[in-house]
């Protein structure tokens, strides 16, 4: 699956890489945990239930990922 202009753009702000196709094993590691990093802090609507925009955009990167 190639990836959106939004998420390569969050992929660009925190440095890390934006083609999927020829990643190692401590790339996605460190795409995954960096991911779920800003998830876990930025991603978290305000009611603690679920994800606003900001997380689903998180998540559907991480699913990028598995792909």
């Amino acid at each position: 699956m190639a990836l959106t202009t939004e998420q390569k753009d969050l992929l660009k702000k925190l440095g890390l890489p934006t083609n999927f196709k020829s990643l190692s094993t401590d790339d996605r590691l460190e795409i995954d945990a960096a991911i779920s990093d800003e998830l876990l802090e930025n991603g978290i609507d305000k009611s603690g239930e679920g994800p606003n925009a900001h997380g689903r955009l998180c998540e559907s990167i991480l699913e990028a990922l598995e792909d």
